[in-house]
């Protein structure tokens, strides 16, 4: 599988983060995964998390099919 080098900007990096990663991978969603890992971890929500959420206004977002890779 062949890879590329793709340009990750983080669009809500405040003035001492870094804005942008560059990352060989062989896909867009690759890339921004390896970036990702950095700062997000991911597990099922419980009921509890659910509830909280909803109590500081918060909602539930819909992920969307990833775009064509290039």
């Amino acid at each position: 599988m062949s890879t590329r080098i793709y340009k990750v900007t983080d669009t809500q990096a405040g003035e001492n983060d870094p804005s942008v990663a560059l990352v060989r991978a062989t896909s867009q969603s690759q890339a921004v995964a390896h970036v990702a890992r950095r700062r997000y971890t991911v597990a099922t929500a419980k009921p509890d998390d659910v509830e909280a959420h909803f109590n500081r206004g918060g909602s539930v977002e819909n992920a969307k099919a990833e775009a064509p890779q290039e």
